[in-house]
């Protein structure tokens, strides 16, 4: 199952710290997977509650500070990567198997995210064994205000899931490119550093079907 595991899945380990899996391809005995919740130092054994980090290289000073056996030299790449050994993981967080979780929940998102899947399969018609979620939700974690980070597996059915999506877009009720002020603000939060690119970076985003 380890050896398995692909980008969109997520792992927990033994001191309970969640790392998100980066690629389809990992060495024999850990997973390349980044760091990105950390147990709240406030929360207590009984309630654990974590805390996101977002950038990488304080992912990387968190893991040197205080878990330095995940960050691994990989002869392959010729750098440090952060990755699990097999023997750390305590949990795989499987999106697939938490969509199905979902339907049995009656949470607001719970409700919207199964309202938007089944929207898109029926615009689509991937298979539903192929279409997951990933994020917060997956972790356990989200709000009643998070995002809904969904994500389809295996290469024949997102080629058909794209373009069916692009082919009939404007169809699907509720579903917009970014535009305006909310355009702005998701190129400000994903690209912010980048200032000198942001009006090329706008165009980017407000063409994008995904």
């Amino acid at each position: 199952m380890l050896e398995n595991l692909v980008e969109g899945y997520f792992v927990k380990t033994l001191d309970n710290l969640i790392f998100e899996v980066k690629g389809v391809v990992h060495p024999i005995d850990r997973i390349i997977a980044y760091v990105r919740y950390v147990p709240d130092i406030v929360s207590s054994e009984s309630v654990l509650s974590f805390q996101k980090i977002y950038d990488l290289r304080e992912r990387e000073e968190y893991l040197k500070d205080n878990h330095s056996e995940y960050l691994w030299f990989s002869e392959t790449h010729g750098r440090i990567l952060q990755a699990v050994p097999h023997e750390r993981v305590k949990q795989v967080l499987d999106p697939v198997e938490h969509m199905a979780q979902i339907r049995e929940n009656s949470s607001a998102l719970s409700i919207a995210t199964s309202s938007l899947v089944d929207m898109l399969l029926e615009y689509t018609d991937i298979d539903r064994r192929n279409i997951g979620v990933t994020g917060s939700q997956l972790v356990g974690v989200a709000r009643e205000t998070s995002d809904i980070d969904l994500i389809v597996f295996g290469k024949a059915m997102c080629d058909k899931f794209y373009r069916r999506l692009r082919e009939s877009y404007d169809e699907i009720p509720g579903i917009e490119h970014y535009q305006g002020e909310l355009l702005n603000e998701h190129v400000t939060f994903r690209w912010g550093d980048l200032i000198m690119y942001q009006d090329a970076l706008r165009e980017i985003e407000r063409k994008k079907i995904l």
